[in-house]
């Protein structure tokens, strides 16, 4: 069954890269980007970020992570999980080659009220490795 699995995956994977390919538009936009910014991280699955790194480093023609293209990614990964995954993006098996440089943002900006501020901190006690998994499924807002 997996291996059916994979082979869909990969059969849809190989032609999102025809369709980009085929249009001129598409193509360059992804030869000629030098940044690319995601905002949202936490909401990405592991299977697409590995998606958009395969289609660059192949258009691009360049072995580097997402073909050469800096990364910026913004996002909480104190958030819930992307929806349709059960892991982050980070579990990925590129993460640690694409990412280099991590900055931590820790003073609140979002909430002034103090029982969020707790909330906020809970999370982070509960977790160990920013894995709230347990987090998403016993507690329900």
């Amino acid at each position: 069954m997996l291996g059916v699995i994979i082979g869909i995956i990969i059969s849809a994977l190989i032609i999102a890269l025809k369709n980009i390919k085929s249009k001129k538009f598409y193509r360059d936009r992804w030869k000629n980007v030098n940044i690319l910014i995601i905002d949202e991280i936490s909401m990405m699955t592991c299977e697409l970020f590995e998606k958009l790194d395969y289609i660059a480093k192949n258009i691009r023609k360049n072995d580097k992570p997402f073909g050469g293209i800096q990364i910026i990614l913004t996002g909480d990964f104190l958030q819930l999980p992307c929806v349709k995954s059960s892991q982050f993006c980070f579990e990925s098996e590129i993460w640690g080659k694409t990412i280099k440089n991590t900055i931590y943002l820790t003073e609140n900006m979002r909430q002034s009220e103090k029982e969020w501020i707790n909330f906020s901190e809970v999370k982070k006690n509960e977790s160990s490795c920013f894995n709230n998994k347990f987090f998403a499924k016993e507690i329900i807002i």
